[in-house]
C-alpha cells in the first residue's frame, strides 16, 4: 500500500515539477537572466520547494500521531465502557491488517455503540431505583426487607436484571396489597352504609377518603381485617337487635291490634339500611310500650297464649309445664309478671329453633300415625265400600305412600335425636316421656298386633276348612237389606255374543248309592253346582248367585276365605272339576 502511494506522489510530483520547471525556464529566457542568477534562483525555488515538502511531511506526520492518538483514546474508552456495562471487550483489530483510519472508525462505531447502551442503562437504572424507592416506602418496608444491589452506579446487566426482578416483584406486592386494601376499603364502605356509620379514626377516615396508598403496610392490612371483621360482628349483632325489635314490635302490633293500614305504612318507610332501621324500630317499639301500660293484662293474656303454643310446639308435658308457675296465676298482670313470661317465651322459642328440624319430624310422624289409626278406626265401617268419592283410592295411595315415608322418618328421628342425646347427655322428651322409647314401644305393639291378627286369620280358615271337610258345605251368607239403588239395579248376566242365555251344562254326577249314603242335598234354586268325585264321596261347592244376594264387608272376608281352603283342598286332592262353559 505504501509502495503504490509513493509511486503515486512521485507521479503526481514529477509531473507538476517539470511543468513547473519549463515555465520558469521560459520566463528566465524571456527575462535573459544569466547563468549564475538561474542558478541562484533555482537553488531558491528547489529551497522553497524542499522546505514546502518537509511542511507537509510534518503535518502529515502529525495528522498520522493525532490519529493514533485518537485510535489509542477510542481504544481505552471502548475498554472503560466495556467494563462498566461489564460487556465483554470487542475483538482487538490487528494494525498489520487494517490501516489507521480504519481502526478509528471501527473504534469509534464501538465507542458510540457503548455510550448509547450506558445511556440506556442510565435512564433505566434511574427508573429501576425511582420505582424501588417507591415500592418500599409504600410497602413500608423495613432494613432487613430491603435488598442492598450495591454501587448503584454499577451498569452490568446482570445487576439492571436483579434490581428489575426485584422492582416487579414489589410492584406485584404492591398491587396485590392494593387489591386486598380497596376490597377491605370497599367492604367496610358497604358495611358502614348498612350500619348508618361515619368515620371516627384516622384509620377509618384514610379508608373513608379511599387512601390506599397510606395503609399499604401490613400491620394497616390487619388493622383493615380487624376493622372489617368488627363491623361484620356490629353488623350481625345490629341486625339482631332489628329482628328482636322487630319482633316485639309485631308481636305488640298483634296484641294492641294495630291497623293493617298503620301496619304496612310503618314496614314501607323501613330502609334497607339496619342502622337506620334499627332506629325506626326502637322509636315504634318505644310509642307501642308506652301504650302497653296501658293494656297490661290483654298482653300477659297473649303471652299465655303464645307461650302454651310454645309448650305445643316442643311437647312438653304437663309437668313441665306447671314449672313456669307464673302461668296459672290468675292475678298476675305487672310489669314483672310481663317480663317473665317474655323471657320464657323467648327460651322456648331457642329451644325449638335449635331443635326445629326434630321436632318437624316427630309431628309429621305423629300425623302419619295419626291418620292410619283414622283409617284403622273406619274400617269397619261399611259406607266406606260404597263410597264413590275415590275414598277409598285416597286411602289406598296414602297407606302405600306412608309404608315408604314413615320408616324414613323413623330413622332420620333415631339418627338426629340420638345425636342431641350423645351431645347433650340428656333425654329427648316428648309428651314426658323418651321418644326414641315410644318409637320402639310403638313399633313393638304394632308387630304384635299384627302376629296376633295373623294368627287369628289362620285360626279362622282352618275352623272353615275343618268345617267344610267335615260338613261339605259352607253355611249360607246372611243377607242384608240392599239399599234403594242396588234395588234399582238390572241383574246382569253374561251371554255369549250372537246367542241368548244358555242353561249350564250339569256337571257329572256320582252314582245314586254313594249320594244317598252321604245324606241326600236338595238342589237350591238360583245357584250354581260344581261336583267331583273324591274317594266315591262327593264335595258340592255353593256359588251363591251374587245378582241376587248382597254380602257385607265381613261376610266377603268369610268368604273370600272358604273359597280359599276350598280351592286348597281341590288342589292337594288332584280333583278335576268340569267348569261351566
Amino acid at each position: 500500500m505504501s509502495a503504490e502511494a509513493e509511486r503515486v506522489l512521485r507521479e503526481q510530483l514529477t509531473d507538476r515539477v517539470q511543468h513547473a520547471c519549463a515555465r520558469i525556464a521560459a520566463v528566465w529566457d524571456e527575462i535573459g537572466l544569466e547563468p549564475s542568477e538561474c542558478t541562484a534562483r533555482a537553488e531558491e525555488i528547489a529551497q522553497h520547494v524542499h522546505t514546502l515538502l518537509d511542511t507537509m511531511a510534518t503535518h502529515e506526520e502529525k495528522s498520522r500521531d493525532a490519529m493514533a492518538e485518537s485510535v489509542h483514546s477510542l481504544s481505552q474508552q471502548v475498554a472503560e465502557l466495556s467494563r462498566e456495562l461489564e460487556e465483554p471487550e470487542p475483538a482487538e483489530v490487528s494494525t498489520c491488517d487494517t490501516t489507521l483510519i480504519r481502526l478509528e472508525e471501527v473504534l469509534e462505531e464501538q465507542a458510540t455503540k457503548l455510550k448509547a447502551e450506558k445511556e440506556r442503562r442510565l435512564e433505566k437504572a434511574v427508573e429501576l431505583e425511582n420505582r424501588l424507592e417507591l415500592a418500599e416506602r409504600l410497602l413500608q418496608l423495613t432494613e432487613s426487607d430491603k435488598i442492598d444491589f450495591g454501587d448503584k452506579q454499577t451498569l452490568s446487566l446482570e445487576a439492571m436484571t436483579d434490581m428489575e426482578k426485584r422492582v416487579t416483584e414489589l410492584e406485584f406486592e404492591l398491587n396485590d396489597r392494593r387489591a386486598v386494601v380497596n376490597e377491605l376499603c370497599d367492604a367496610i364502605a358497604a358495611l358502614w352504609h348498612k350500619m348508618n356509620h361515619s368515620p371516627s379514626t384516622t384509620l377509618e377516615q384514610q379508608v373513608y377518603d379511599h387512601a390506599t396508598d397510606s395503609i399499604l403496610a401490613p400491620a394497616a392490612i390487619i388493622s383493615l381485617q380487624k376493622l372489617k371483621s368488627t363491623l361484620e360482628s356490629d353488623l350481625i349483632e345490629l341486625q339482631a337487635k332489628v329482628d328482636v325489635a322487630k319482633t316485639k314490635v309485631e308481636r305488640l302490633w298483634e296484641v294492641l291490634e294495630v291497623p293493617k293500614p298503620e301496619r304496612q305504612a310503618f314496614a314501607k318507610g323501613i330502609s334497607a339500611n339496619a342502622g337506620l332501621a334499627f332506629e325506626a324500630y326502637t322509636t315504634e317499639l318505644e310509642r307501642l310500650q308506652a301504650l302497653r301500660h296501658e293494656h297490661m293484662e290483654k298482653f300477659v293474656l297473649a303471652a299465655r297464649e303464645r307461650l302454651i303454643k310454645l309448650w305445643d310446639m316442643c311437647y312438653y308435658h304437663e309437668s313441665q309445664r306447671q314449672q313456669f308457675l307464673p302461668a296459672f296465676e290468675n292475678d298476675c298482670f305487672d310489669e314483672q309478671c310481663l317480663q317473665e313470661h317474655e323471657e320464657e317465651i323467648a327460651r322456648l322459642e331457642k329451644v325449638y329453633a335449635r331443635n326445629a328440624s326434630i321436632f318437624k319430624l316427630v309431628e309429621r310422624r305423629e300425623a302419619i300415625r295419626q291418620k292410619l289409626r283414622d283409617f284403622e278406626s273406619r274400617a269397619n265401617d261399611t259406607d266406606r265400600l260404597t263410597n264413590r268419592g275415590g275414598a277409598l283410592l285416597r286411602e289406598e295411595k296414602f297407606r302405600k305412600a306412608a309404608t315408604k315415608e314413615l320408616p324414613k322418618v323413623e330413622a332420620d328421628l333415631r339418627t338426629r335425636i340420638g345425636a342431641w342425646e350423645a351431645r347433650t347427655q340428656q333425654d329427648f322428651m316428648v309428651n314426658g316421656a323418651r321418644y326414641l322409647d315410644v318409637v320402639e314401644t310403638e313399633k313393638e305393639e304394632e308387630r304384635q298386633a299384627k302376629e296376633q291378627e295373623k294368627l287369628e286369620r289362620q285360626r279362622i280358615k282352618a275352623e272353615q276348612i275343618r268345617a267344610e271337610m267335615d260338613y261339605g258345605s259352607v253355611p249360607k251368607t246372611p243377607k242384608r237389606a240392599m239399599s234403594q239403588h242396588e234395588l234399582e239395579k238390572t241383574p246382569k248376566r253374561r251371554l255369549r255374543t250372537g246367542s241368548v242365555a244358555k242353561t249350564p251344562k250339569s256337571v257329572k254326577r256320582a252314582p245314586l248309592t254313594d249320594r244317598n249314603a252321604q245324606g241326600s242335598h236338595t238342589e237350591r234354586a238360583g245357584t250354581k253346582r260344581l261336583r267331583s268325585d273324591i274317594n266315591n264321596e262327593d264335595i258340592e261347592v255353593e256359588a251363591y248367585n251374587l245378582d241376587n244376594t248382597e254380602l257385607s264387608a265381613s261376610n266377603v272376608g268369610n268368604f273370600s276365605n272358604f273359597a280359599d281352603g276350598i280351592k286348597h283342598a281341590l288342589r292337594s286332592s288332584n280333583v278335576f272339576v268340569e267348569n261351566e262353559q
